[in-house]
């Protein structure tokens, strides 16, 4: 047992008002685990169960993140920033994209459809940002609300982005860093312009913020790219939906990976769009 929680644990023991099992409530709300506790001579023993110490060992893994340009890449910003968000270890692996051999480093890294990102934990590898995010979820529970309604909204709201927004996504390309581009705006780019401002302000009503679903979680950081193409484009965002668009532009983390994407030096040609200024 660590010392700090010897500490506590005989404390409890000593003290006379206190009975024994308040150790095992210590202890539950230190480690987050059921705990068995009972006196043996002049000792209190507390065991964990073996299911709960395998997950805090995962919990010091440590992850190889392979990723596309900062300035460009939007669903290598979503796994970035997951990672950040859970605090978890990880050593990253930028790759240029779209260059002739782009695809194979990313193949030759485990990656099985060349496409970024891809999370590698020791001999497994995860390819796709969903996968990421439950992948992640098992060992992160702060990446989804304890509500089984909201999980099940938010994973929801995650496949829509996942699966649609094709229209947004090919006339607004991510360029992070750039400001007053002009997009071919076609009616079916302003329904998923529509659909994502519905999305965020209906959130924002009824859950009442600071973020999507409440507390911060994926849904929040799936729709941070989201977010860039609208500031850079000048997509007009009005009431709970901009609260929440502000905000989340606003997030310290955000703030880093936007940083780094303007001290690359790359260019990516065809998401370069005109100016309107």
């Amino acid at each position: 047992m660590p010392h700090a929680l010897r500490g506590v644990a005989r404390h409890a023991f000593e003290t006379p008002r206190r009975r024994v099992p308040r150790v095992g409530e210590w202890m539950r709300l230190l480690l987050g685990a059921p705990i068995t506790c009972h006196k043996q001579l002049a000792r209190v023993e507390c065991r964990v169960p073996s299911a709960y110490r395998e997950q805090a060992e995962e919990n010091q893994m440590s992850f190889t993140l392979i990723l596309g340009n900062k300035n460009y890449s939007s669903w290598s910003m979503r796994a970035w920033l997951l990672l950040r968000f859970v605090e978890a270890p990880f050593d990253e692996i930028l790759i240029d994209l779209y260059t002739a051999n782009s695809r194979s480093q990313v193949r030759d890294l485990g990656g099985q459809t060349g496409l970024v990102p891809v999370l590698r934990d020791g001999e497994t590898t995860i390819w796709d940002t969903c996968a990421i995010i439950e992948y992640l979820y098992e060992v992160y529970p702060k990446i989804w609300p304890q509500s089984r309604a909201l999980r099940a909204r938010g994973r929801s709201l995650c496949g829509e982005v996942h699966s649609s927004l094709q229209f947004m996504r090919e006339a607004m390309p991510v360029n992070t860093r750039a400001r007053h581009r002009t997009a071919n705006v076609t009616p079916e780019v302003i329904r998923d312009l529509e659909r994502i401002r519905e999305i965020w302000g209906t959130c924002m009503a009824e859950n009442g913020g600071p973020w999507l679903l409440g507390d911060l979680c994926a849904l929040d950081i799936m729709f941070a790219p989201v977010a860039t193409r609208f500031q850079t484009y000048g997509v007009a965002v009005i009431g709970g939906a901009r609260q929440f668009y502000e905000r989340i532009l606003e997030h310290p983390l955000v703030v880093e990976w936007l940083s780094a994407g303007r001290a690359e030096s790359s260019t990516i040609e065809q998401f370069e769009l005109p100016s309107s200024m």
